[in-house]
C-alpha cells in the first residue's frame, strides 16, 4: 500500500502567529509503526517553503 499526501503551507508571517500543538504526532506514528510493520514500511517528509509532503510505503503481507 502505497499513500502520499501534500499540502500547501499559508505564508510564513501567518504561521508566526499561530500556536503549534503537541509536535510529537510524526514521533509516534513512527514508533507505531515499527511495532506494527517492523522492516516492512517506509515513511517519510519534507517541509518546503510553501509545502509539506509526506510518504507512507506499507508492506501488508509478512
Amino acid at each position: 500500500m502505497i499513500f502520499s499526501l501534500q499540502n500547501t503551507i499559508g505564508e510564513k508571517s501567518a504561521l508566526l502567529n499561530t500556536p503549534m500543538s503537541g509536535g510529537i504526532g510524526l514521533v509516534n506514528l513512527q514508533k507505531r509503526l515499527e511495532i506494527l510493520y517492523p522492516n516492512r514500511y517506509y515513511f517519510n517528509t519534507l517541509n518546503t517553503d510553501n509545502e509539506f509532503i509526506a510518504k507512507l510505503e506499507l508492506q501488508l503481507k509478512p
